[in-house]
């Protein structure tokens, strides 16, 4: 199995243009929050905070970023000023009594990057949703990717309850698969 790697290597792709095949994953993802806008939504890996500008124009206010990476947050917060966005780790314990404070966990692109993804999942508290994707492709960054709705349900399927899911096409055959879900 491959390692996490650390902030540093994320540090070096802040600042990459926005393109076209995430702003269609952003949207879907926003289109499962059914335009609730008073839901309280932590992202956790939220980068530079790219989709929390998406949030933010779309009238969302109660937002909670979390990243690993000073340089990925520093741009969040410079992205959207009255979010909330803070420098810290997932496994933190800490951190995870925060998770009790939030109404839905937005975690886009970020799981096939955590060894231990489901140690996050864990801690988010039974009974709150979840909106997460990943994807069918390998990458140097990646410790894992699935090659079908199948091996995510198997991977996930245990601690989260699927409501909705769906193939989110991206450049050549690269594909996202967008889950919403209830933490079981």
């Amino acid at each position: 199995m491959k390692k996490e790697l650390g902030p540093e290597y994320y540090d070096a792709y802040s600042d990459h243009p926005l393109s076209p095949y995430w702003v269609f994953l952003y949207d879907k993802a926003i289109d499962l929050l059914r335009g609730n806008r008073d839901i309280k939504i932590a992202e956790l890996g939220c980068g530079p905070g790219l989709f929390a500008e998406f949030l933010y124009r779309k009238g969302y206010e109660n937002y909670w970023g979390i990243d690993f990476s000073k340089t990925c947050v520093e741009l969040a917060k410079k992205r959207v000023p009255s979010y909330q966005f803070e420098i810290g780790n997932l496994y933190d314990e800490g951190v995870q009594k925060r998770f009790a404070d939030y109404d839905v966990f937005i975690c886009l692109q970020t799981f096939e990057h955590l060894t231990n993804d489901l140690t996050i999942i864990e801690a988010i508290p039974k009974g709150k949703e979840i909106i997460f994707s990943v994807p069918n492709k390998d990458d140097e960054a990646h410790v894992r990717y699935f090659m079908g709705l199948g091996s995510v349900m198997r991977r996930y399927g245990l601690a989260i309850e699927f409501i909705n899911s769906q193939i989110v096409p991206g450049v050549g055959t690269k594909e996202f698969y967008l889950i919403q879900g209830r933490k079981t």
